[in-house]
């Protein structure tokens, strides 16, 4: 977390710029913790920077040099970034914030981010809205919809195998868990059986994060490589998992 605040240790190259336009494999930077209680607790020039040597080498490489912003549950929310997007040329479509769902009023706050450029929602733990419960996904992704958020500008963050920490109001954590990419299958494997949607196509669907990530190759269409899951129409469950190489 933070890792691209740390100067040129954090890169290969010395700079964001140049591992974007160098390095094949670097498409952007992520993730910058904001608004946590974990995180380095970036300045504004700080932020700035690193998000105009992201769009820079995005610009320059073709790639899409997104910023990928992990939330907390601070009082201060999306202040830093909407702050970024006020002062300086940089467009709010060259973020990525995640785990919007963490609390209510940050939920709010990125309605109106996705109505501009694109955020992401996550399975509990560690986020809660109220009355959420297991179906807080769904539950998310119907809210986004209803306030007037295109399905493309949404989509679904797993934190998949990475640690899932339980604070409690004073901030000592109670038990860390691990976030789990099933979480992600189940959520569109159901939304597919009641929609009647093809899965890359729903709301939140892997096509969202490949255009986003300006990721052509890993796209469903003839000679493309991509990751195809087949799902059993009555019952939502995987048939079938199995990788086409273009």
């Amino acid at each position: 977390m933070d890792r691209a605040l740390r100067g040129a240790r954090a890169t290969l190259t010395g700079g964001i710029e140049q591992d974007l336009l160098f390095i094949d494999k670097v498409i952007g930077v992520g993730d910058v913790a904001l608004s946590d209680h974990r995180s380095t607790q970036p300045t504004f020039d700080e932020f700035a920077r690193l998000s105009a040597e992201a769009r820079r080498g995005g610009i320059l490489s073709g790639k899409a040099g997104v910023v990928n912003v992990h939330l907390g549950d601070g009082r201060r929310g999306l202040a830093l970034l909407r702050r970024i997007v006020e002062e300086t040329e940089i467009p709010v479509s060259q973020f990525l914030p995640t785990h919007v769902n963490r609390n209510p009023a940050l939920f709010e706050e990125g309605h109106c981010v996705a109505k501009a450029g694109a955020s992401s929602i996550s399975p509990p733990p560690p986020c809660r809205l109220p009355r959420g419960g297991r179906g807080e996904l769904r539950a998310g992704l119907r809210r986004m919809l209803e306030a007037g958020v295109d399905a493309s500008q949404i989509t679904f963050t797993s934190d998949g195998q990475g640690s899932l920490p339980d604070f409690d109001a004073q901030g000592r954590l109670r038990r860390l868990e691990i976030g789990r990419v099933t979480s992600l299958f189940a959520e569109v494997a159901t939304r597919c059986s009641r929609r009647g949607a093809p899965g890359h196509r729903a709301p939140g669907g892997p096509s969202n994060p490949a255009r986003i990530l300006k990721l052509k190759a890993r796209t469903a269409r003839r000679r493309r490589r991509c990751d195809i899951v087949l799902l059993d129409p009555a019952t939502s469950r995987s048939a079938a998992s199995w990788r086409r190489r273009g």
